[in-house]
């Protein structure tokens, strides 16, 4: 026997996976059962879903602490079961599939009732909204329209909510994971950093201690091995670094001054003032993520001072900023060693450096790149080798601060 469309396996389960079945109470429901009750002008007005054996409301004008009812006794069952998703009975009093229901021969004694099948996408359907009334009567065709649009919305609604809530938990789960990430990234660099470490000791040690017995070809092997574990250990932090950067929340904007986000950089990065920064002291305040535009401008700074010529006596910085109609406009440009133009191409590709920079992680351009990226701005680099490099960046405007 073929089960009713109400007690089909797949819609009972595609209700159920919804996750709207004995939920809270919430005003955009409540107001849908408000309007239904004022169009069609009656006491009760439900938002109703059809489970196997209850049938539940998720809103309800006129039925008091009523949440839901058994199945037996649902009036919304018939509506979800009829050929057309569509049910109104002018007197529940002479139809027999309602003359003995205790909601009809006992309080709030209904007599009329009209349901509209709330239907899914891919076209199951949940439940109703639906009316009642202590007398007989009809609807009117523009009273049924509207209950059909309401039943329109309603679905729109529960699968908007439903949404939402798998993004969140999508969310989450992307949260834990990148926790579960950068934990085990600290753990494998510890791993790593103390053997290396290690290495680089007895490497030392034995030197030191064993240099008269080692000739010239075994004491370069033993300074090879010194500089192979220092270099690992430098990259194992620089790549803990460029996970951390690329995984900052550059979600909160605030109000940044741009002088003093540059001071304080000018102090960390350029302490024996080896390059002079130079700025327009009337840079404007921007709303923005502060930790974004650090990291950016952090990075920055760092490969310019990196990158200047040794022998120039005047090395600068210069950083310039605009407030536009939508945009933030930054500009840093230095008067460095520049950049080949055939390296221009893959400039922020991670570990992309210059050969004759060996402390250079080569990570710093890529993570400005991804960090502009997030912020759904654009980046673009242009350089003269032997001159100079300019780097602009524009950032979209946050119109309002979290």
């Amino acid at each position: 026997m073929t089960p009713t469309i109400s007690q089909d396996p797949n819609r009972i389960n595609r209700l159920r996976n919804l996750q709207i079945l004995n939920t809270e109470i919430e005003d955009d429901f409540n107001s849908i059962t408000e309007i239904a009750s004022y169009i069609c002008n009656v006491p009760i007005a439900l938002i109703t879903l059809v489970d196997k054996d209850k049938q539940w409301f998720k809103a309800a004008k006129g039925v008091g602490e009523l949440k839901e009812t058994p199945i037996d006794i649902s009036f919304c069952k018939h509506t979800i079961n009829a050929d057309s998703g569509e049910l109104q009975v002018k007197d529940l009093s002479v139809d027999e599939r309602f003359v003995n229901n205790p909601f009809v021969v006992g309080a709030p004694h209904v007599k009329f009732y009209s349901g509209i099948s709330i239907v899914t996408t891919d076209g199951f359907r949940l439940g109703t909204v639906c009316v009642f009334d202590n007398k007989a009567r009809e609807l009117n065709e523009s009273q049924i329209n509207c209950l059909r649009l309401l039943a329109d919305y309603t679905i729109k609604l529960i699968e908007l909510k439903n949404t939402n809530s798998n993004l969140k938990q999508n969310k989450k789960a992307l949260i834990d994971a990148n926790d579960d990430l950068k934990q085990y990234a600290y753990a494998v660099a510890h791993d790593i950093k103390g053997p290396l470490r290690t290495m680089s000791i007895f490497s030392k040690f034995l030197i030191t201690e064993a240099k008269d017995k080692l000739n010239k070809k075994e004491k370069e092997y033993i300074h090879y091995i010194t500089k192979s574990a220092f270099e690992l250990s430098k990259y194992t932090q620089s790549l803990l670094e460029f996970s951390e950067s690329t995984q900052a929340d550059i979600s909160v904007a605030k109000a940044v001054d741009i002088n003093d986000l540059i001071d304080s950089l000018n102090e960390l990065i350029n302490k024996d003032k080896s390059v002079t920064i130079l700025t327009d002291k009337n840079l404007p305040t921007v709303f923005i993520s502060e930790i974004g535009l650090r990291l950016i401008l952090q990075n920055l700074l760092s490969n310019s001072i990196r990158y200047r010529k040794k022998n120039n006596p005047n090395p600068y910085i210069i950083i310039m900023a605009s407030s536009l109609e939508d945009v933030y406009e930054f500009k840093v440009i230095d008067n460095g060693i520049g950049i080949p133009i055939k390296k221009l191409e893959k400039i922020f590709d991670i570990f992309n450096k210059h050969k004759d920079f060996k402390e250079s992680s080569g990570i710093g351009l890529s993570v400005v790149k991804r960090i502009v990226k997030k912020m759904n701005g654009k980046i673009e680099i242009s350089s003269v080798e032997g001159q100079g490099t300019e780097v602009k960046f524009i950032i979209p405007k946050i119109l309002k601060a979290i």
